[in-house]
């Protein structure tokens, strides 16, 4: 088939764009300078400006999936209000370019899979959150609840993926929690939230599984089948790395250095992938354990273990 994915060139478009050609699909990749030099072998390049369909629309047809990964980062930047702007229209203007671009089509792509964050929960203390919770309140859950509309009313078969945090040595979540490990921290705020993560590759492969079942349609919960806690995911990333865990960073502390930021890490929700696990897939890494000793264990560099 033929694979277009915009975000191409971020930590999950770019692992995403070699499984495709692997798995022997033609892949193009959209960006606003074609990204040439960045582009994995036998990876297509095609510019695109990112709010609208010039430039791509008559790429599509019935043998085409579209894999919309776009969309401003939520880190690395204080949740300013000028920020947060960025934030929403990015995914906004993206997701309607997607739409646009489909509309003007002669032939209707053979599925949409849109990116969306387990953010759509919002903060939900011990909750068990299946693919038919309700949306959530704060800045995350409206952003995700538009950016799922807009795609739902695109027309075409979709797919809508609510990710947790993928853990990849490549960058993402995984960085600053390892950073945070060395200066020995212990938990963030009371340690009690839930944390739900995926493993790089079963994100990438989840993706591929979904596009070969053919009917995939709705939401799908895009995260291990076993959250933890904050306090047990960084025992078991200090455990891994060999760093004793001493501070805890209370919340006031986080909501002073991170402020409204800060509910990355405090916000508690406990993700099933309830629908992913329907349609038969199996995760390679189901439990941290597993996935930070692959990530980080005889292959980490930091702690005079030999590679492997």
């Amino acid at each position: 088939m033929r694979i277009i994915i915009t975000g191409g060139s971020g930590l999950i478009g770019h692992r995403l764009s070699y499984w495709m050609v692997r798995e022997e699909h033609e892949v193009i990749v959209l960006s606003r300078n074609s990204q040439a030099k960045r582009m994995p072998p036998n990876v297509q390049g095609a510019r695109w400006d990112g709010y609208s369909s010039f430039g791509w629309g008559h790429l599509i047809d019935e043998n085409t999936v579209i894999v919309n990964l776009a969309g401003e980062s939520l880190t690395g930047w204080r949740w300013t209000k000028r920020h947060k702007q960025r934030v929403m229209g990015s995914r906004i203007d993206t997701t309607e370019a997607v739409g646009e671009a489909i509309a003007r089509a002669p032939r209707k792509p053979a599925l949409l899979i849109q990116a969306s964050t387990v953010g759509y929960y919002g903060s939900r203390g011990d909750d068990i959150l299946s693919e038919s919770a309700p949306a959530g309140k704060g800045f995350l859950a409206d952003v995700c609840e538009e950016w799922e509309e807009i795609a739902a009313q695109i027309g075409v078969q979709t797919a809508i993926l609510r990710m947790g945090f993928v853990l990849s040595r490549d960058g993402g979540f995984l960085k600053p929690m390892r950073t945070a490990a060395r200066l020995l921290t212990r938990q963030f705020g009371d340690g009690s939230q839930w944390l739900s993560w995926v493993h790089i590759d079963d994100a990438v492969h989840a993706i591929s599984h979904l596009i070969r079942q053919k009917k995939s349609e709705g939401v799908y919960n895009l995260t291990a089948p076993n959250p933890v806690t904050n306090v047990d995911f960084m025992k078991m990333l200090s455990h891994t790395m060999g760093a004793p865990r001493l501070i805890g960073v209370p919340t006031w502390a986080l909501n002073l250095m991170m402020g409204e930021q800060s509910a990355v890490l405090l916000y508690s929700q406990r993700v099933l992938p309830n629908r992913l696990l329907e349609t038969g897939y199996r995760f390679k890494y189901p439990t941290l354990d597993i996935a930070l000793d692959q990530l980080l264990g005889r292959h980490y560099e930091g702690r005079g273990r030999r590679n492997s």
